[in-house]
C-alpha cells in the first residue's frame, strides 16, 4: 500500500464504513454511470454478459492495474 498508493497505514473496516456511510449514493451515481458507460462502449464488459443481458462479475478490490 505504501509503495503504490503512498498510504502509511491501512484503515480498518470500521473506519472505512464510518467514512463511506457519510457518502450519499446519489453523489457517486453519476461517476459510476460515466465509468460504466465507458467500459460498455470499450467492449470491456462483453465477456461478462450473463443471463438476459445482465453482467456477472466478481470484484474483490485486491488488484492494482496500471
Amino acid at each position: 500500500m505504501k509503495t503504490v498508493y503512498k498510504v502509511d497505514t491501512v484503515p480498518c473496516d470500521t473506519q472505512m464504513r464510518t467514512i463511506l456511510d457519510g457518502v450519499d449514493p446519489d453523489c457517486i451515481g453519476s461517476i459510476f454511470k460515466l465509468i460504466f458507460g465507458q467500459l460498455q462502449r470499450g467492449k470491456v464488459l462483453e465477456k461478462m454478459v450473463f443471463m438476459d443481458g445482465y453482467y456477472l462479475l466478481s470484484v474483490d478490490g485486491t488488484g492494482y492495474i496500471f
